[in-house]
């Protein structure tokens, strides 16, 4: 699997990055799954990039992990997280991302299906 870690210390240099690789690496129809594991605060940098609020798997093997993104309120980051799983074809309900969630974690799954995309929420 190549993993491509997006952590360049801000929403839109990341949202930025994602877009170049992913235009050059990936198609939405490739596109499976989309995690998103987001609490405050953000994980370091350094940390294991398979635990960043947004990774997006593609069928040819390709995990795309994004750090400066966001969810559970109506702002910048959130709004990215949005753009970026729009671009990866993924059909879902923004209130999911956007939605205040008072500063509990947001965190859930997203696959694509014959029959369309799957939301399954993460338990803890």
């Amino acid at each position: 699997m190549t993993i491509f870690t997006i952590a360049n210390g801000s929403t839109e240099k990341d949202v930025e990055e994602f877009k170049a690789l992913f235009k050059n690496y990936s198609k939405p129809e490739d596109c499976v799954r989309a995690r998103i594991n987001y609490s405050d605060p953000l994980p370091e940098p350094t940390s294991d990039p398979r635990e960043f609020p947004l990774t997006i798997q593609t069928s040819d093997g390709i995990l795309y992990c994004i750090l400066n993104v966001t969810a559970g309120y109506g702002g910048e980051g959130p709004h990215a997280m949005c753009e970026i799983l729009n671009i990866c074809g993924f059909k879902f309900d923004k209130d999911l991302i956007l939605e205040n969630s008072d500063g509990e974690p947001v965190k859930f799954i997203l696959e694509q299906t014959a029959c369309g995309t799957k939301y399954q929420p993460i338990a803890g």
